[in-house]
């Protein structure tokens, strides 16, 4: 069975018979984890509402699709009102997922800020990029 963990926190993993993800907030937790990659948006929100979009997280994500990028974006866009990068990045998200079709994506981050990971996730689609 695939083992889902964040990078360099090998106690915040979930081992899944696919699908997955591990969401770890920098630096002393919580971890999150679950099998269906559409609850990463709830584990990224509550960072968020709980430190900003300054505060870093690791994870990986592996086989989420375009529902799952939307959820993000639908889920994350009302914390995101006054920060016009997180806007942006956002923005961006949500229109990749729209051409994502039934493809899925994977990807890992290391200590990034909750922008960061929006925009980690929004290239790994190879729709776009940021500049």
């Amino acid at each position: 069975m695939p083992r889902h963990e964040a990078p360099n926190h090998p106690d915040c993993f979930i081992d899944c018979p696919g699908e997955g993800f591990a969401h770890y907030t920098e630096h002393n937790g919580p971890c999150t984890t679950g099998c269906d990659p559409n609850g990463l948006a709830e584990a990224h929100a509550r960072m968020i509402r709980a430190g900003g979009w300054e505060i870093h997280s690791s994870g990986m994500v592996r086989g989420i699709g375009a529902r799952g990028l939307m959820r993000m974006a639908t889920v994350l866009t009302p914390l995101a009102v006054d920060v016009e990068r997180a806007s942006e990045a956002l923005k961006i998200l949500r229109e990749a997922a729209q051409t994502l079709g039934n493809e899925r994506i994977s990807t890992d981050w290391y200590d990034r800020d909750g922008v960061e990971v929006i925009e980690s996730l929004a290239i790994t689609t190879g729709r776009t990029s940021f500049a």
